[in-house]
């Protein structure tokens, strides 16, 4: 009697799709064309700071632009000025930044949750307008990569050892 029960219940099914699936974790540049859909040709940035087994990440819009002098990456120079931002601000731009935000100031946007800071937008002024897309956006980016640091630590704990 008891293997008939056992042979009425489904093999287990794993999910692939909906609430179940697993989130990939955004890239900067995947949340740069997300920033772009709302923003245009506005010159944007996306800098994702370093998380568990990933390394601080940036991309821009514009990509390359001309004058940048050698040395420093645009992710180091991103962190370098935005680290000290806890709330969106209108912010002068360093000259460093200058080949990619030609105006004298650019709009701050934190990419946070309660608990955890996951980076930051910048946009030049001109973005103002779409304040309220720009904070969802950065919300939700939040969101994903709170989501995507959790799950790297989870898969990290699966693969220690106990010693012993």
């Amino acid at each position: 009697m008891a293997g008939a029960f056992e042979d009425s219940i489904p093999p287990v099914e794993h999910r692939t799709s909906g609430v179940y699936a697993k989130p990939s974790p955004p890239s900067p540049v995947t949340a740069l064309a997300e920033l772009r859909e709302i923003t245009g040709d506005q010159p944007v940035a996306v800098l994702f700071f370093a998380t568990a087994g990933r390394a601080p990440e940036a991309a821009a819009f514009p990509s390359r632009p001309r004058r940048v002098e050698a040395g420093y990456s645009l992710t180091h120079r991103l962190t370098s000025w935005t680290h000290g931002f806890t709330r969106s601000a209108l912010a002068e731009v360093p000259a460093y930044l200058a080949p990619w935000f030609p105006s004298a100031h650019a709009i701050v946007v934190p990419i946070f949750t309660p608990d955890w800071e996951a980076g930051v937008l910048v946009l030049s002024p001109g973005c103002a307008d779409r304040a309220p897309e720009i904070r969802a956006l950065a919300a939700d980016l939040a969101l994903r990569l709170e989501q995507a640091d959790r799950d790297g630590r989870l898969e990290g704990l699966g693969r220690v050892r106990r010693a012993g």
